[in-house]
């Protein structure tokens, strides 16, 4: 994204520091938010954006639609075990391990999505026989 905003802003020169500053800056957004957010920045703005910029193009809409961001190496706010861990919201939610953000140990999620795994198996297999009712 900083490379088109130097052919836009031909003024502005790319550096490491530049995209060092972009790239801490933009750490909780998906790259589809950032992309998009910047191209609206291109469309709108006069001057060599911000990160500030972009980032308030994602919080007011410009696919702000991501309601929870996953990180690893983040510290839960309640059991301060440092993991990987949710926000929700995105943008002003707590950081929260899987166990206490799901209320599930590890073996007991692992045992879920197991089960999830058998029965979409199964179902995949009646429809791929053609043993299902329709």
């Amino acid at each position: 994204m900083i490379t088109y905003f130097c052919k836009v802003w031909p003024n502005k020169t790319k550096s490491e520091e530049l995209v060092d500053a972009y790239h801490r800056s933009f750490r909780p957004y998906r790259d589809e938010q950032i992309l998009t957010a910047g191209d609206q920045c291109m469309q709108e703005m006069e001057y060599f954006p911000k990160p500030v910029d972009v980032i308030s193009r994602i919080n007011q809409g410009y696919l702000a639609t991501t309601p929870y961001t996953i990180e690893e190496g983040q510290i839960c706010s309640k059991c301060k075990v440092k993991s990987r861990c949710i926000r929700e919201p995105a943008d002003t939610g707590e950081w929260e391990c899987r166990q206490c953000y799901s209320g599930l140990t590890l073996e007991q999620h692992r045992k879920k999505v197991q089960l999830i795994i058998e029965q979409m198996g199964k179902m995949g297999k009646k429809i791929i026989e053609g043993d299902y009712e329709g």
